[in-house]
Parts: structure tokens; sequence; C-alpha cells
């Protein structure tokens, strides 16, 4: 079996979205580490160290401008898609997803008591692959996680809403 890994091409979705990302180290350059949260600035496709923060609050523990790490030296935190049905926080705003993505606002929705989990069923019962590109948008934008829930359970993606994270 193929190990599981975080690829540069997952993590690349979500550049300007503000991720939020967690590192395991105790010591950076020999400076420990008090906050381990920062948010994703952008990725460099060459040289070893390809996901940079330049995230105030995380640099300020150091004497460093910026930081950059490893894919394998970090963990996403995001929300699993089974959540698009549960209220979220997203930049100071409270809702739920599916209801943003598939406002019932039709008479004939409403009397045939058609839901915006039905449309948002609908199309996780044929794939992701079917999802309109406005809606895979706003998926990575919220900080879901679309590649499956065997990298949460495998530890190399936080769960934003099981795990107390102070981001």
């Amino acid at each position: 079996m193929k190990e599981l890994k975080i690829t540069i091409d997952q993590l690349k979705n979500y550049l300007g979205t503000g991720l939020k990302l967690k590192t395991d180290f105790k010591t950076i350059g020999g400076i420990k580490v008090g906050n381990p949260y920062f948010t994703m600035d952008s990725i460099n496709l060459h040289g070893s160290f390809n996901i940079w923060t330049y995230d105030p609050e995380f640099c300020k523990q150091f004497i460093f401008m910026g930081k950059g790490f490893r894919v394998h030296q970090i963990k996403p935190i995001c929300y699993r898609l089974s959540d698009l049905d549960k209220e979220i926080e997203h930049n100071g705003e409270r809702f739920v997803p599916v209801e943003k993505l598939f406002p019932i606002d039709t008479e004939f929705e409403r009397s045939a008591g058609i839901t915006s989990m039905d449309y948002m069923q609908y199309l996780l019962n044929d794939g992701f692959e079917s999802f309109h590109y406005y809606l895979i948008q706003k998926i990575f934008e919220w900080h879901f996680w679309p590649f499956g829930d065997k990298y949460f359970e495998q530890g190399l993606v936080i769960d934003k809403r099981r795990e107390a994270i102070n981001v």
C-alpha cells in the first residue's frame, strides 16, 4: 500500500485563503516554539523549504522575517467534507456552508421539501470530480479537506471542528 502524504498539489489550493497550519517542532533554530500555529502565506516549488509563513504572531517568537517548512513538517487545520451541513466559523462569520452553496429560494423547492443538503448529497454521491468550479473554490476558501478522511485518521490533517485549537 502506498504511504499517504500531503502534497504541494493539495496545499496549493489553499493559497490566499488564510489556511492555518501547525508544526510539531518543539524548537526551531534552538529557540523554543511557544505557539505552533501559523498561516500558510506562500509555496516555493524550488528548494527544500516549500511552505512559507510570514505570520507576525508566529515569526515574532524568533528572529525570522519568515519561516519555511518542508511539507512533512506541517499539518493543515481543516474541516471534513461531512461538516458541510454543520455551522462553521470563517473570517468571523458563522454559517452553514451547504446553505450558502445551495440556497433554497424558489417556491417549488420549498413546497417540495427540497433542502440544501439534498443538492449537496447529489454531488457527494457523484464524487468530488463533478463539483462545479465555484463550489470547489468555496470548499478550499472555507478550509474543507476534500481529499478523504484517511488524512484525518492518520493524523496528517487536524480536524478543525473536533480539536480545540486557538488559531
